[in-house]
């Protein structure tokens, strides 16, 4: 893989993770964009918000919430050897289970499946390569989500499935991983 491949795969993986952090709140609490990235309330956009992530220290534990006209976004490694290890453990399987379902739904061999990903307000279009990233860097607290065939709109995009975040129904994909057998 070369060096750009590796950069937009974790941009993406970024993105999905900004996309799985709205879909966290209740529709009533989105907002439009506007992050606050906690402790010290910095003010940023979701391109700068998906810079920070891009660059920090992975695997991140991350957390969203409304604060004033914004939505506030912390974030933190995981650094204690035993729960880097449960999490390594938990989101590979996660992400191997993930991929593997996306390929049954893709009924062509024409590269790398596409997957829109929709939480909140937002959506994108990503390789399913790019949410398997997704699961193995970032834990997104309150995270639910369900895997959905594609709409209309899906299949004009060319996703081969839907995978929503904050669906109601959806189960909790960044569950505590310590727990998982």
């Amino acid at each position: 893989m070369s060096a750009d491949h590796d950069d937009a795969l974790a941009e993406s993986a970024a993105r999905v993770a900004v996309v799985a952090l709205e879909g966290t709140l209740a529709p009533r609490l989105r907002s439009a964009g506007s992050w606050l990235l906690m402790p010290d309330a910095t003010p940023m956009g979701v391109e700068g918000l998906v810079q920070h992530l891009v660059a920090a220290r992975k695997p991140l534990v991350c957390k969203a919430w409304p604060l004033g006209d914004s939505l506030a976004v912390s974030c933190e490694s995981i650094s204690d050897a035993e729960r880097l290890e449960g999490h390594r453990s938990f989101s590979s399987r996660l992400a191997e289970d993930f991929i593997e379902a996306v390929k049954k739904r893709s009924i062509r061999d024409l590269g790398e499946p596409q997957v829109l990903v929709r939480g909140g307000q937002s959506s994108i279009v990503v390789p399913v390569s790019a949410v398997a990233f997704r699961f193995l860097n970032y834990r997104i607290t309150r995270s639910t989500v369900s895997i959905r065939d594609p709409d209309a709109h899906a299949r004009r995009l060319g996703a081969v499935t839907v995978l929503h975040f904050g669906s109601s129904g959806g189960i909790e994909v960044d569950a505590e991983f310590r727990e998982s057998p």
